[in-house]
């Protein structure tokens, strides 16, 4: 498994720093798995042996997740991510597609695998989508009016006004809106009144812009 770390993280910090973009790096990290798991034809444990399905959802998908994270923190001079809500989505938006102006659509295969790799539940990773039919719009800002992003919240069941923030996908979006809204001075006050009850979602949502504004995300 340390080996599989390893070359993850030097297939994924290639791509990126190549400026490669979505699905391209999804999978070219992959490749940097599978290149080491086909050296064998088995792989034990003191428990035994694991089984093909298990080293991948376990094991690989998870360590992929975390080389392309890494990269791209790396990448942006900051820490890795560490909350999975705020890994999910940043990593929706990074793979699947940079569109400034339409919103991903993500298939649940897509999503499955998101969730996989990020360790992140099902149940939990829905919050940041819109269901049609078979597909799922990705719930992320597209807008600079503020009235619009104002409604875009209040879909998220965020409220503008008396935020409670549950997690750092919420600081983000509210962070954004509050950005259309204040000067420099009130913004900074703004932030710091709610990073002083939510100094984790905080931190991790600073990681999230950071990471967003190297692909010129309008969240970044």
């Amino acid at each position: 498994l340390p080996e599989i770390e390893k070359e993850t993280r030097r297939y994924a910090e290639f791509l990126v720093n190549r400026n490669f973009v979505g699905a391209d790096v999804l999978v070219g990290t992959m490749a940097g798995a599978l290149k080491i798991i086909t050296k064998y034809s088995r792989i034990l444990t003191p428990t035994g042996e694991i089984s093909t399905e298990k080293l991948l959802e376990e094991y690989v998908y998870p360590l992929v997740g975390q080389a392309i994270a890494y990269s791209y923190s790396k990448k942006s001079n900051i820490s890795p991510i560490q909350d999975p809500n705020a890994l999910f989505y940043t990593l929706a938006k990074v793979l699947f597609g940079i569109n400034e102006v339409k919103s991903r659509k993500m298939g649940s295969g897509e999503i499955i695998l998101l969730c996989l790799s990020t360790k992140t539940e099902r149940e939990k990773a829905m919050q940041f989508f819109n269901r049609e039919g078979d597909n799922y719009t990705l719930l992320e800002i597209k807008t600079t009016n503020p009235k619009e992003l104002r409604k875009f919240l209040i879909n998220r069941k965020i409220n503008p006004d008396n935020p409670i923030i549950r997690n750092p996908v919420d600081f983000l979006h509210l962070m954004c809106y509050y950005s259309l809204l204040l000067p420099p001075t009130e913004l900074k006050e703004k932030y710091n009144e709610l990073a002083y009850k939510y100094p984790k979602e905080a931190d991790e949502a600073v990681k999230m812009a950071s990471i967003l504004s190297t692909l010129k995300d309008p969240e970044g």
